[in-house]
């Protein structure tokens, strides 16, 4: 899930598949933020991707479904900063999911 704030700054839900958890990623201008929402998901079934995030300025708000255990899940938080290897890893599922919907 994408939205954009105020300033048109990206909020990110996605899931790490390193660590089998459900994130969320901000960039504030200067570096990416990143925020843990929930974790062991496993392989099977990770997240259902039909996650729906909300920014309110405070806080992010994110629905999502666990499809291994079939639980709709709702959790709130902010973003905390963090460091360039998560960010890297960030980029590389980016790249993941680019190549997956073209199909290389």
């Amino acid at each position: 899930s994408l939205r954009l704030d105020a300033n048109d700054y990206p909020h990110i839900a996605y899931f790490d598949y390193t660590n089998q958890s459900l994130k969320i990623a901000v960039y504030n201008g200067t570096d990416w933020e990143y925020q843990f929402v929930d974790s062991g998901l496993g392989n099977y079934g990770v997240y259902s991707w039909d996650e729906y995030l909300v920014w309110d300025g405070n806080y992010h708000h994110i629905s999502y479904r666990d499809s291994t255990n079939y639980d709709l899940k709702y959790a709130q938080g902010t973003p905390e900063p963090s460091s360039f290897l998560i960010f890297l890893s960030f980029l590389l599922f980016l790249l993941h999911l680019f190549k997956k919907f073209l199909k290389i």
